[in-house]
């Protein structure tokens, strides 16, 4: 299991970096183009784009990759959608539902 620290706001997952550097840092986006997920993430050295909206598509995420950032999906709780994003390459599946996450395996 991974710790991974994020937020919705800049100053927290700033001051995130400065007091725990050693973890992975999450920056959560509630709307945002995929150039404004990558200027934000890198001027917090933040290691996961976490979009909190919909839709994430396999371009967005090809995008965040050649970024040189993984992707952190919106919460899910339905197997069908966390499938979906478990094809198009996402690094992180974020769900309220264990059960969920284990039907993928």
């Amino acid at each position: 299991m991974e710790l991974i620290g994020g937020s919705f706001i800049p100053e927290l997952v700033a001051e995130l970096r400065a007091v725990a550097p050693e973890v992975p840092r999450s920056m959560l986006f509630s709307r945002a183009t995929v150039d404004e997920m990558v200027s934000t993430c890198r001027k917090l050295a933040a290691t996961y784009a976490h979009p909190c909206f919909r839709p994430v598509d396999v371009a967005m995420v090809n995008e965040l990759h050649a970024a040189g950032l993984q992707v952190m999906t919106p919460h899910t709780n339905d197997a069908d959608e966390a499938r979906e994003f478990a094809r198009i390459g996402v690094d992180v599946i974020a769900s309220d539902d264990p059960r969920v996450l284990a039907q993928l395996q």
